[in-house]
């Protein structure tokens, strides 16, 4: 990519590569990642290339930042992992890039975290995310979660499966489950085809 191009998102920010990170919002919101679209809408720019290619290899981000408040307020820019969610393959390529571990509610997690300071641009944490994310191997998608209608009316004080189909979940009828959108399912069937 040039100089001069970007995401279709960095329009909206008034941003090029050359920006600096000081000059990034922060999204400050997150949810449910049903589809590779909505990364855009709950990840910050600069990471927005890195958490795609995590995602089409099935690996499953839980949390990231890299905008303006990371560099005033003394911070890394990150991405974080659900460990428990990678294959053998990619854990053992998380070990060896020395991520930090923690775990919080029994679950644990890999972070990649990058020094950034005022001079760091847009340029230099895609760059750096990047080839992170390029290190990871495709895996199976084994993370999304799927719901009988019982446990979404259970969740949602009743509904039935029209509903929950227009909000957004998907039916497979075969296994007379619901995942959480067309996406989820047909990359957790990618496998069997």
């Amino acid at each position: 990519m040039s100089e001069k191009e970007t995401k279709p998102d960095s329009a909206k920010y008034n941003v090029s590569d050359t920006t600096l990170l000081s000059e990034v919002p922060s999204i400050g919101r997150g949810g449910i990642v049903r589809t590779r679209e909505y990364l855009s809408e709950i990840v910050e720019l600069p990471l927005v290339d890195a958490c795609e290619e995590l995602y089409d290899k099935n690996i499953k981000t839980v949390m990231s930042s890299a905008c303006g408040a990371d560099v005033s307020g003394g911070r890394r820019a990150y991405v974080r992992i659900d460990y428990d969610s990678l294959s053998l393959a990619n854990r053992e390529i998380a070990d060896a890039l020395d991520a930090k571990s923690s775990s919080h509610d029994g679950k644990r997690y890999v972070s990649f975290k990058m020094d950034v300071d005022e001079e760091t641009t847009i340029r230099d944490v895609r760059e750096w995310f990047g080839l992170l994310a390029g290190e990871f191997q495709q895996q199976p998608m084994n993370w999304v979660p799927r719901y009988t209608l019982e446990d979404l009316q259970k969740e949602y004080a009743g509904g039935t499966r029209a509903e929950f189909e227009g909000e957004g979940y998907h039916f497979d009828s075969a296994e007379n489950i619901f995942y959480e959108s067309e996406e989820h399912w047909r990359k957790t069937h990618e496998a069997d085809s």
